[in-house]
Parts: C-alpha cells; sequence; structure tokens
C-alpha cells in the first residue's frame, strides 16, 4: 500500500473518531444541562419546604446532607 493511500485511511478513521467523540460530547452536554435544572428544581422545594412546612426539619437535614456528599464529590 502506498503513502497516501495510508494517509488517507488514518485521516478517515481520526475524522470517524472526532466525530463521534463530539457526538459524545454533545451528549453530556445536555446530560448536565438537565442536572443543573434538576438541582435548580431541588433548591427552589428546599426554599418553599423551609418557608411553608417548619416539621419538615428531618427531610430537610437529610437534603442538606445529601447535597454535601455531592458537592464533595464535584
Amino acid at each position: 500500500m502506498e503513502a497516501a493511500s495510508i494517509a488517507t485511511n488514518v485521516i478517515d478513521k481520526l475524522l470517524r473518531l472526532l466525530i463521534d467523540e463530539a457526538d459524545s460530547f454533545r451528549e453530556a452536554i445536555a446530560d448536565v444541562e438537565l442536572l443543573r435544572q434538576e438541582l435548580e428544581i431541588l433548591r427552589d422545594l428546599i426554599e418553599t419546604v423551609k418557608l411553608l412546612a417548619p416539621g419538615a426539619q428531618p427531610w430537610l437535614s437529610e437534603a442538606t446532607r445529601i447535597a454535601q456528599r455531592l458537592e464533595s464529590v464535584l
């Protein structure tokens, strides 16, 4: 096989790999955005519970503990 043919094959394979990686990256961005939206909803829920349900302290304590664990992972 001549050098030009080998170079073409390498370029084709690299291009396919880059396209696959770009697709994966786009999917990851969408997943992160969805997670951000869900966490904002949870934050708003916690604030609402603090105001409207003072008896929910055990639930709030558990939610705080989980949020702290998530924060330490990130």
